[in-house]
């Protein structure tokens, strides 16, 4: 098989591992009309309604799996996903909005999972089922903001380089159902979330911004203050919702110390997960294979000299085929004006940095989500015959790297990753092979 064939089928391995089909099956056990994950068990019987809502790029196909294991339980429910993303499912609505940004969609859709929550009665139980992308897919605003405000705010934060945790702190402020606000509605009923994490170290409050993780005292303001102080942020923010990101946060579930007990978010798959499954794969065909990094971070372009050192430093004393897989989740600081994502951006870098690498080479950066920024691409591949390519173009790789233009960059020498839809969101996964 000829290395950017095995990439990415390993990487289809990976994907796979992750996948809603997969995964929840796995996870969850019905036996008897109880329901068990992990060492907490749910007898279904007891409950006057099961209910189903949530929000992410995987939360299409979670409600179709969960649907398979507990169907002839669940009464109705509601989540919403990305536009594309959808599935069918018989009980449970499918509805689409804007990711990254939010749109109207996002708010109007918002409302009908709040609709399910607030009929939820003390004898019901709602499931949740929460994965990436389940900040801008699923928002309730306070009156003093508008979906204008709410899109430029997620515009800028986008933009500036801001990571995950920094972008949710912020959402957060401005939101009544981040943050634990989700279980306000909730209460009284039993509430268990099943979560695919997309965050590095898995930390529950920003997988989604954390709509059923308690959060018992507010966010501080000069946190909040050092964030926006960092990007220079001010200056882009209209003086409402800056207003509003300083002012002090609602604690989530008035009646929290007792509601604690009932309430259970459980991760289900993550970065890790994809890893172990891409790493079994090369094995099995034939790599010595390692996972050398499973939480890469930072500037994507930083990332990559990184990535490359490393492998540099691996190949230098191989001569086997090897396989090195590395896991996480890069941000860009956008100044150009180009087409790209932060994937594209980091194997543009890479294959700068390794224009000088004389081995046979394959070298794979995507999301597992199959999305990389806005465009139709997962991501980008690059091996020695795009060097090769490059080689005989008048291409200059810095300048269209220095222009955030990595997409139109591999549209003309080749090395687009286009999966489509996963329907499942781990970060991304990065597989180097070489021979």
């Amino acid at each position: 098989m000829m290395l950017s064939k095995t990439a990415v089928a390993i990487f289809n391995s990976a994907v796979k591992s992750v996948s809603a089909v997969e995964i929840i099956p796995q996870s969850i056990i019905l036996k008897n009309d109880v329901l068990s994950i992990k060492s907490t068990s749910y007898s279904l019987k007891k409950y006057k309604r099961v209910l189903v809502v949530g929000a992410g790029k995987a939360s299409a196909q979670m409600a179709v799996a969960l649907e398979s294991v507990i169907g002839k339980f669940i009464i109705s429910g509601v989540v919403i996903t990305k536009y594309g993303h959808s599935a069918v499912s018989k009980k449970i609505k499918i509805l689409e909005a804007g990711h990254p940004v939010p749109d109207e969609n996002t708010l109007k859709h918002s409302r009908e999972v709040l609709e399910i929550t607030e009929s939820a009665g003390e004898n019901d139980l709602v499931i949740c089922l929460i994965s990436g992308g389940g900040s801008s897919l699923f928002e309730v605003l306070p009156d003093a903001i508008t979906l204008d405000q709410l899109q430029n705010l997620n515009t800028v934060l986008l933009k500036c380089g801001a990571d995950i945790s920094e972008i949710n702190t912020l959402r957060k402020k401005i939101s009544l159902v981040k943050g634990g606000g989700l279980l306000n509605s909730i209460f009284p009923a039993e509430c268990l979330t099943l979560i695919i994490s997309d965050v590095l170290g898995d930390k529950l409050q920003d997988i989604a911004s954390g709509p059923t993780v308690f959060q018992e005292d507010a966010l501080h303001n000069e946190h909040v203050l050092n964030i926006i102080q960092k990007y220079n942020l001010k200056h882009y923010l209209e003086p409402e919702v800056h207003v509003k990101l300083l002012s002090p946060t609602q604690k989530s579930a008035e009646n929290s110390k007792h509601y604690k007990e009932r309430v259970k978010n459980f991760i289900i798959a993550n970065n890790q997960t994809a890893l172990n499954s891409a790493y079994s794969k090369a094995v099995e065909l034939g790599f010595d294979s390692s996972i050398v990094l499973s939480n890469f971070h930072g500037e994507a372009r930083d990332v990559a000299k990184l990535i490359v050192m490393k492998i540099k430093d691996v190949t230098e004393k191989q001569n086997k085929k090897i396989c090195l897989l590395f896991g996480g989740e890069s941000t860009v600081n956008v100044k150009g004006n180009g087409k790209g994502g932060r994937n594209m951006e980091l194997a543009l870098a890479a294959l700068i940095s390794l224009q000088d690498f004389k081995k046979p080479f394959v070298f794979l950066s995507a999301g597992t989500d199959g999305n990389d920024g806005t465009t139709d691409a997962a991501g980008a591949l690059i091996s020695s015959s795009s060097l090769a390519v490059l080689k005989k173009t008048e291409l200059d790789p810095q300048e269209y790297l220095n222009n955030n233009d990595s997409y139109r960059f591999f549209e003309q020498i080749g090395g687009l990753l286009k999966t489509g839809p996963t329907g499942t969101n781990v970060m991304d996964v990065i597989i180097f092979l070489s021979e």
